[in-house]
């Protein structure tokens, strides 16, 4: 599964935490600023080497990413690193 839709109409609950252990897996450190609404991700070790150490951050009030959000992060990882539905897969994550 990927935040990147497929296609239109392509929508699937997505938990913030399967998306931080996805931005892990990829080699982004993660931390929740001040314990609050913000998450922040920076590229760490050969992560940084190939798409340097322009920090991703976002706002999250919830556990769950709604199809609006999924949309925006889908739109910063795709600007801010040329992402894509190939390039960034949440695996293990059942499709409901």
């Amino acid at each position: 599964m990927s935040i990147f839709k497929g296609e239109v109409n392509a929508r699937y609950e997505v938990k913030e935490k399967d998306f931080i252990l996805a931005m892990k897996a990829v080699g982004f450190k993660f931390s929740a600023k001040k314990k609050g609404s913000r998450r922040h991700f920076v590229a760490i070790g050969e992560t940084a080497e190939f798409y340097g150490k322009t920090p991703y951050v976002y706002h999250l009030h919830g556990q769950v990413l709604d199809k609006h959000k999924q949309d925006l992060i889908a739109k910063d990882l795709r600007v801010l690193y040329d992402w894509n539905a190939q390039t960034f897969v949440l695996e293990n994550v059942r499709e409901e």
